[in-house]
This record gives C-alpha cells, sequence and structure tokens, in this order.
C-alpha cells in the first residue's frame, strides 16, 4: 500500500473482539496531515481523515470503545473521533497549549495520556457516553465502512 504523501508517524490496530467489523481495522498517521482508516477485510479500502493543518504525530484507538480514538499533531491539538458520530469530523478538536502534541501514551476506557515536545503529560477524562460503543449504532457503522467507497482503490 503506498497511500501516505510522506513518512508514516503512527499506526494502530483495532483489537475488537466484540464488533466483528471493526476488529482488524487499521489507523495510520503521517506527517502528510492525514489519518487514514483501512479496512484490510476489503482490499485497498481505505477513508482519508483530513482534520490536521499539520504533522500528526500518533494515532491510538480506545481499547473499551472500538469506534473511538484519538490523535495528536504538532499544532499543539488532540483530536477525538467518534466513528458512531462522524466517519470524517472529530468529536473533540482541544489545543492543549503550544507545544507539540506528539504521543499518546495511552488511552484508557476512562482517560487520555498525551505527551508533548516540552516534556508534559496530559491526562484527560472521557465522558461516560464515550466509554463503550453505542450498540445502537453498530448496524449504522458497520453498513456506512462498507459502503463508503469514495475512497476505494
Amino acid at each position: 500500500y503506498d497511500e501516505h504523501n510522506g513518512p508514516i508517524s503512527s499506526l494502530s490496530v483495532n483489537s475488537s473482539p466484540e464488533y466483528d467489523f471493526l476488529n482488524g481495522m487499521v489507523l495510520t498517521a503521517s506527517f502528510d496531515w492525514t489519518v487514514k482508516l483501512w479496512n484490510l477485510t476489503i482490499t485497498n479500502k481505505r477513508k482519508n481523515i483530513e482534520n490536521s493543518e499539520d504533522f500528526i504525530y500518533d494515532v491510538k484507538w480506545n481499547p473499551s470503545n472500538p469506534s473511538l480514538f484519538a490523535c495528536v499533531n504538532n499544532e499543539g491539538y488532540i483530536d477525538l473521533f467518534d466513528l458512531t458520530k462522524d466517519l470524517e469530523l472529530p468529536i473533540a478538536h482541544k489545543k492543549v497549549n503550544n507545544f507539540a502534541q506528539n504521543k499518546i501514551a495511552g488511552i484508557l476506557s476512562s482517560a487520555l495520556v498525551a505527551g508533548d515536545s516540552a516534556g508534559n503529560v496530559n491526562l484527560y477524562g472521557l465522558a461516560d457516553k464515550y466509554r463503550k460503543m453505542d450498540s445502537s449504532k453498530a448496524d449504522h457503522l458497520r453498513n456506512a465502512l462498507s459502503s463508503e467507497n469514495s475512497n476505494e482503490q
């Protein structure tokens, strides 16, 4: 797969035992300012997420909510995405400080831990509604991910 226009800075594999259609989905982050969502069960199927205006350093799936992931960038932002809400836009876009947010040390069931270029470690709590995937939206998300064809190769 040759899809990013810059170095890949991070990748994260979804390991959802409960929602098989999300299990094995891969996120890649790049210095080309994009995150790509890969469905490797459908050959060459990917979704571009172009929300950043600078290098994206890290991306991670949430282990307890398989539709939730976060990414951090060089401008000092943390973005939180919930695929049951939107496939392209974050549910939260938070400017942490003026330092590059360059590492998500962990995305836990109830919190996100991120580090920046100044050596700060920040802990952010997740609202209860984001700690588990809304199972009533699973079929809608499955259909949206399988019918998404604007980025098929």
